[in-house]
């Protein structure tokens, strides 16, 4: 058996192309494939993700949602009447300015400041600075009462 240093090569010298040249061309291919497939794959998966979330979140149901448990935490005593008005402008404006609480609430501005501030201490408004504006927060104890079909049932 001869060395293969003395052996022939199989293909002319031209067509003998470096493992390099190869590489290179193989990752050039690559990257122009994936530049037309990633939008393609980011589209389809969002709009799954986005399908997905909506089912899962169900927003129309929302306020519903807050409404009934906000009723419950009154009856239990561990909330003020008043409550959902507050919570039902954080949702649907974003935020509310703490001045604003008497009027969407139809009670005094003293009542109207205590039902609010309660409503910051339990967690289900949440604000960046004492005196700010407030929005919805979602308090852990909340989440599964606002997003029942968040997480699957477990068991």
């Amino acid at each position: 058996m001869e060395p293969i240093e003395l052996m022939e090569p199989m293909l002319p010298a031209e067509g003998v192309r470096s493992l390099d040249d190869l590489v290179a061309e193989l990752i050039d291919k690559a990257s122009a494939l994936n530049g037309q497939v990633k939008p393609l794959l980011a589209d389809r998966i969002g709009l799954q993700l986005e399908a997905k979330a909506h089912i899962e979140l169900e927003p129309s149901q929302l306020l519903s949602r807050i409404e009934l448990y906000v009723e419950e935490e009154i009856w239990a005593g561990r909330l003020l009447k008043g409550s959902f008005p507050l919570l039902r402008e954080a949702l649907l404006a974003d935020s509310l300015e703490r001045a604003r609480a008497a009027a969407i609430t139809g009670y005094k501005e003293r009542q109207a400041r205590s039902v609010l501030n309660h409503l910051v201490k339990a967690g289900l408004l949440v604000s960046d600075t004492p005196k700010g504006a407030v929005r919805l927060g979602f308090p852990i104890d909340v989440v599964e009462r606002y997003f029942p079909k968040l997480y699957p049932a477990m068991g």
